[in-house]
C-alpha cells in the first residue's frame, strides 16, 4: 500500500471532501487527551485550534502510518514500546502540521540521556519481568516521554524498542555460546515471541540464524 495523500482533521470536525474516483482510505485516531499530552511536553507547545488540512503530502507523516498498519497487519502483535515509539512521533508530526501556519523557531539538537539515567534505563530493559512500555521507561529516566525517545536515541543511536530487541539479541547469543537449552527456550527466556521471531531478528542483526550461529562456535 502506497500513501499518497494525508489530511489532518481536527477533533470534531466533518471535513467537505470529495473524490471522484475509488480510493483506499486509512484512518488513525488520535485521543484528544494523548495529543494534548505530547502536545503538552514540546517547549514550543501549540496554542489555538487546530486548522483542517487535506492534501498534505509530508513523508514522515505517511511512513509512520504505514509502519503502524504493518504493524497492526502482522500475524504477532506488535510489542507495545514499538507501537508507543510510532504513535509518540506521529502525535508529534501531526502538532508539527497542524500548526503549520505558525512561526516557530526550530528544536534544538536533543541532549544526550545523562549517563545515570542511562544505567537505570538499560538495567530496566534487561529484565523482562518489568514493563517496557515508553511511560514505563520515561518514568525511570525522569524525563517525559517525547524527550526520553530524543534524548535516547541521541545517546545510543538507537530508538528505545531497537535497543531493547539489540540487547535481546545479545542474550541470546549468549545463551547459544553456554547454554544447551532449545532454540524456542532461548526465544522465550529472551522475550522473543516465538522461535521464529527471533530466527528472523537473530538473522537481521548478526547474519546468520541462531542454528548456524551455534554450530560456528
Amino acid at each position: 500500500m502506497r500513501l499518497r495523500r494525508s489530511g489532518l482533521v481536527p477533533a470534531g470536525v466533518t471535513p467537505p471532501v470529495r473524490s471522484r474516483t475509488e480510493f483506499e482510505l486509512l484512518v488513525c485516531v488520535l485521543d484528544v487527551p494523548f495529543v494534548e499530552g505530547v502536545d503538552a511536553q514540546l517547549e514550543n507547545r501549540s496554542f489555538g485550534d487546530f486548522d483542517l488540512q487535506i492534501n498534505i503530502k509530508d513523508r514522515p507523516a505517511q511512513q509512520l502510518l504505514k509502519l503502524l498498519l504493518d504493524a497492526a497487519n502482522e500475524d504477532a502483535p506488535a510489542e507495545r514500546l514499538y507501537t508507543d515509539h510510532l504513535a509518540q512521533a506521529l502525535a508529534f508530526r501531526f502538532l508539527m502540521l497542524a500548526k503549520a501556519s505558525e512561526l516557530r523557531p526550530a528544536p534544538a539538537a536533543p541532549a544526550a540521556l545523562p549517563r545515570h539515567a542511562m544505567r537505570r534505563v538499560e538495567e530496566r530493559m534487561r529484565d523482562l519481568e518489568n514493563d517496557l512500555s515508553l511511560e514505563a521507561l520515561a518514568k525511570e529516566s525522569g524525563y517525559s516521554p517525547i524527550h526520553f525517545s530524543r534524548m535516547f536515541r541521541a545517546a545510543t543511536g538507537h530508538t528505545p524498542h531497537n535497543y531493547v530487541v539489540r540487547l535481546r539479541v545479545e542474550r541470546a547469543r549468549q545463551l547459544l555460546a553456554n547454554s544447551p537449552r532449545s532454540l524456542s527456550e532461548i526465544a522465550l527466556e529472551c522475550g522473543f515471541s516465538s522461535h521464529s521471531h527471533m530466527t528472523r531478528t537473530f538473522h537481521e542483526l548478526v547474519g546468520t540464524t541462531p542454528s548456524t550461529y551455534r554450530r560456528s562456535l
